[in-house]
């Protein structure tokens, strides 16, 4: 299995959409049948 590693930087004014972003994120990898190992926020 490939592993990857995602960095996400994100615009200081639009910190109130990091869950929202993060979910669509996982759910996106999820669907792919992908695994997350380790998330930090």
């Amino acid at each position: 299995m490939r592993h990857y590693e995602l960095v996400l930087l994100v615009n200081p004014d639009q910190s109130d959409q990091v869950p929202e972003m993060l979910n669509r994120y996982q759910e996106t990898i999820k669907k792919a049948n992908g695994n997350i190992h380790g998330l930090r926020t």
